[in-house]
C-alpha cells in the first residue's frame, strides 16, 4: 500500500510494530479470515476485536505478524470473541510470538448451542465462605448445598480453595463438577505453558480456574453433534497447554478432512502457512508521542472500565443467561458496529452507556 509515493515492505515473520501495520495486515488478509469464520461473525468485526485486544496489551505489537494472524484465525475458525472484553477468548503475546487463548466463556458460549441445556454457573470458591459457614459441597452426592457469598470480602485469588460449575438442564435436573484447589495447581503444574511469565495462570489465576473447571465438566455435557467447534477448541487448547483432561470432547467425532490430527493443520493454520509466505507493502506507522499514548491509555482504560460496569449490570439485572446476551449485544454495537435491538425501557440506560463509550472510544482514536 502507498501513501504519498512511499512504501515500505514488510513480512509476516517480522514484530508487527504498529496498529496501523497490524490493521493493513488484517485487512490485507479478510479474504483468508472470511473463509474459516462462521456465519454470524464478519472479518471487519475480527479485526476491531484484535484492535482492542492490542489496546489492552501493547505487548502484542511486538509479535509477529505471523503468530498474530494465526491467533486471529483461529479465534476466528472457533467463531469466539478475541478481544479479552467477553472472556470469550484472549490473545495472549509470548515474547515474539501471539497466542489465542480460550477463557472459560469460550466454552459455555459454544456449549450453549445444545439444545437441552437451560443455563450455566461457574463459580470460584473462597477460604473465608468457607469458614465462615457459607459453602458446603456434598462430596457423596455430587451437590453444592449452600454457597453464600459474603457481601464484605474483596475476593483474592490468594484465598480460592476450589471452583465449581452448576450445568442446569432443560427437564429441572443440574449436573455439578467441583474441583478443590490442589486439583486445580495440579493442571496447572502439568502445562508448560503456565512456565511462561506472561501465562495467563499468572496473571489470571481465578479466570484459569474457572476454565480448568469448565474444561473438566465438558466431558458430562450433551453437545450439539453438528458443530464441531467444541471439539476443535479442546484439541486446539491440549496444543497450547501440552495436556489433556481425559474424556473432554467425547460426545463428537471430528469430520474427516474437516480437521487433522497433527496440530497446526486446521483449516486457519493452513491459510496462515499460505499467508506467512507472502510480503505485503504496509503503511510505516509514526511513533505516537507520549503525550498521545498517556491520552488515549487514560481514555481506552475509561472506556473499558464503562463496558465492564455495564456488562455487569445487565448480568445483575437480568440473570447469567440474558445478561451475556446483552452484553454481547453491547460488544457487537462497540466492536461491529452493529444496530443495537434491546428489548425493553428498562435497558435505555444501557443503549445511553454504549453511545457514550462509543464516543469516548472515538476520541481516543
Amino acid at each position: 500500500m502507498a501513501k504519498n509515493g512511499e512504501t515500505t515492505t514488510y513480512q509476516l515473520t517480522k514484530a508487527v510494530g504498529g496498529t496501523k501495520t497490524l490493521a493493513a495486515i488484517l485487512d490485507n488478509s479478510k479474504a483468508a479470515i472470511a473463509e474459516v469464520l462462521p456465519k454470524h461473525l464478519t472479518p471487519e468485526r475480527m479485526a476491531k476485536m484484535a484492535m482492542i485486544a492490542v489496546n489492552r496489551e501493547p505487548k502484542l505489537l511486538k509479535c509477529t505478524g505471523t503468530s498474530v494472524l494465526r491467533a486471529v484465525m483461529m479465534a476466528s475458525e472457533l467463531g469466539l470473541d478475541c478481544s479479552g472484553t467477553l472472556g470469550q477468548g484472549y490473545l495472549i503475546p509470548y515474547k515474539e510470538t501471539c497466542q489465542f487463548i480460550a477463557g472459560y466463556r469460550g466454552y459455555i458460549d459454544l456449549a450453549r448451542r445444545s439444545d437441552q441445556i437451560a443455563n450455566f454457573n461457574v463459580q470460584l470458591v473462597y477460604k473465608p465462605e468457607v469458614q465462615k459457614g457459607g459453602f458446603v459441597y456434598d462430596k457423596a452426592k455430587g451437590e453444592i448445598v449452600k454457597h453464600e457469598a459474603d457481601p464484605y470480602y474483596e475476593p483474592n485469588d490468594k484465598d480460592i480453595v476450589g471452583a465449581y460449575m452448576v450445568t442446569t438442564f432443560n427437564n429441572g435436573t443440574n449436573q455439578v463438577e467441583y474441583m478443590t484447589i490442589g486439583q486445580i495447581r495440579a493442571i496447572m503444574r502439568a502445562s508448560p505453558g503456565a512456565r511462561k511469565q506472561d501465562s495467563p495462570w499468572h496473571k489470571h489465576f481465578g479466570e484459569m480456574a474457572r476454565k480448568t473447571v469448565v474444561r473438566r465438566a465438558m466431558k458430562f455435557l450433551p453437545l450439539a453433534t453438528e458443530d464441531q467447534r467444541m471439539a476443535r477448541l479442546i484439541q486446539h487448547d491440549n496444543e497450547v497447554d501440552g495436556i489433556d483432561l481425559p474424556g473432554a470432547g467425547r460426545t463428537v467425532d471430528l469430520t474427516p478432512g474437516e480437521y487433522d490430527s497433527e496440530p497446526g493443520t486446521s483449516r486457519a493454520d493452513r491459510l496462515a502457512e499460505t499467508l506467512e509466505k507472502e510480503k505485503e507493502e504496509l503503511p510505516k506507522e509514526p511513533e505516537p508521542t507520549p503525550e498521545q499514548q498517556e491520552k488515549k491509555k487514560a481514555v481506552t482504560d475509561k472506556a473499558r472500565s464503562m463496558l465492564a460496569d455495564q456488562w455487569q449490570a445487565a448480568v445483575d439485572a437480568l440473570g447469567d443467561k440474558k445478561g451475556e446476551e446483552i452484553a454481547g449485544k453491547i460488544v457487537a454495537q462497540v466492536t461491529g458496529g452493529g444496530e443495537l435491538d434491546f428489548e425493553g425501557d428498562e435497558l435505555g440506560v444501557l443503549t445511553k452507556a454504549v453511545d457514550q463509550l462509543e464516543a469516548e472510544v472515538k476520541a481516543a482514536e
